[in-house]
């Protein structure tokens, strides 16, 4: 379960984590051999920068989303905080 969690939370998880939940699965390359390991935290660096990049954008295309629908019906701003707070 650990190794699962560690890698569905991947960009959230030092590449130290990353290697760890590699280790224990037992792989014939030994994730904590040096050469591996940096390659690893390279890679590891990448990707989680173009993860946390999709998330903003995805965060940015649901504010608009919600500030759309909110002018579509006509939603006054008192009742965008109040939806805002509650879902934030």
């Amino acid at each position: 379960m650990l190794r699962r969690q560690a890698l569905a939370t991947y960009e959230q998880s030092a590449a130290a984590e990353v290697v760890d939940a590699l280790a224990r699965m037992r792989p014939r390359v030994d994730p904590r051999a040096r050469a591996t390991r940096e390659r690893i935290e390279r890679e590891h660096a990448s990707s989680t920068a173009t993860v946390v990049a999709a998330l903003d954008d995805l965060a940015r295309a649901e504010r608009e989303a919600d500030t759309l629908v909110y002018e579509l019906y006509r939603i006054p701003a008192r009742m965008r905080r109040m939806v805002d707070a509650q879902y934030a």
